[in-house]
């Protein structure tokens, strides 16, 4: 009897223990962040190499439908589902309209519907908290047909969640003052890339999460790298007096390993206090995230193994908890691999 009473003690004991320790990990302040470019179905490169505006339109529209994104946001979804993050940051999330010359403009393709529409027949709470807008271009395809494109970030977030739990605060769009003129005939169009700034609170605790796209290197035109790094020195520089963790996710056209597309962006941000998140974890020249395969002229022919780490999350004041690369299998809901952070946020 005193044997069966000890040991139902200790079963009494260890049940305690249990609920405690689960208790005391309920109560942590985890958030788990994504990061995703969505890949607009072309590099434009038809532009640099066809001198007739309505010829490279024409041809860049049709590789655009042709890419097949309402698929692509598919498998996006399957993939946020397998991972569910709290918070994602997306970055060109495009929007293809197409119309008469002089009639209203009809929607082809929206990435960020397609994406939420897919979320929601997965029974996934997200809803987009911040859109920016940036770029907008509208061109002739034919005599009879204009194109227009516009490049978005846009940030998600899970709706499924009490406000105690996940609360949204401070959403606020940036346009970096750098920007890159793309010459095109006569026409210098400006590039416009930027930030998305929420602060996320999380059990009381609040976190500023960034989402941005810096400017694209071209190895031809050294100006687009003084524009990128002039771009990460705003961007750090409205962080100066952040008092909050901070988490900076995106896709950053610098290549954080040895080879191609190196820019002084890594280092000014590592500089600036900022840990790379997938380093945490992981050895250097590894982790490389694009690109999968090409686009335009080699349309899907596919890179084994990707040769640049562009897409990054970097914190501040905060302890990370896991890393991982996601849509690294075929079919690829993008020609970038995404990556994922959870974060502890220390009380």
């Amino acid at each position: 009897m005193i044997r069966i009473i000890s040991r139902i003690g200790i079963i009494c004991l260890l049940l305690g223990s249990m609920s405690l320790e689960a208790r005391a990990e309920s109560d942590k302040r985890v958030l788990k962040i994504m990061t995703r470019n969505m890949d607009a179905g072309t590099d434009l490169l038809w532009f640099f190499v066809v001198p007739d505006v309505s010829e490279a339109t024409a041809l860049t529209f049709n590789e655009v439908v042709a890419a097949d994104l309402p698929a692509h946001a598919e498998l996006l979804a399957d993939e946020i589902a397998r991972q569910q993050p709290d918070v994602i940051a997306l970055q060109e999330v495009t929007l293809w309209t197409s119309g008469p010359p002089n009639g209203p403009p009809l929607i082809v393709i929206d990435q960020l519907q397609l994406l939420l529409h897919a979320l929601a027949r997965r029974h996934l709470n997200y809803a987009a908290i911040a859109v920016n807008n940036l770029t907008g271009v509208s061109a002739p395809a034919s005599a009879t047909q204009i194109v227009s494109f516009l490049d978005r970030d846009v940030v998600l977030a899970r709706t499924d969640l009490k406000n105690s739990e996940l609360n949204i605060q401070k959403v606020q769009q940036n346009v970096f003052t750098a920007k890159f003129g793309f010459h095109f005939g006569p026409f210098v169009i400006p590039v416009l890339r930027g930030w998305i700034s929420v602060d996320v609170k999380v059990r009381g605790k609040v976190v500023r999460i960034i989402d941005t796209h810096l400017e694209s290197l071209v190895a031809v035109i050294p100006e687009t790298a003084a524009v990128q790094e002039a771009q990460t020195s705003e961007l750090l520089s409205s962080l100066r007096q952040v008092n909050t963790p901070v988490v900076i996710a995106g896709d950053f056209n610098a290549n954080a390993n040895a080879g191609p597309d190196q820019s002084a962006s890594i280092p000014h941000i590592l500089a600036s206090g900022f840990q790379d998140a997938w380093l945490e974890f992981n050895g250097p020249n590894t982790g490389n995230t694009w690109p999968l395969f090409l686009e335009d002229f080699n349309r899907g022919a596919a890179i084994v193994p990707p040769f640049e780490r562009i897409d990054l999350i970097f914190t501040r004041s905060l302890k990370v908890l896991g890393v991982a690369e996601t849509g690294l299998t075929q079919p690829w809901p993008s020609d970038h691999a995404g990556v994922v952070a959870t974060v502890l946020i220390e009380p």
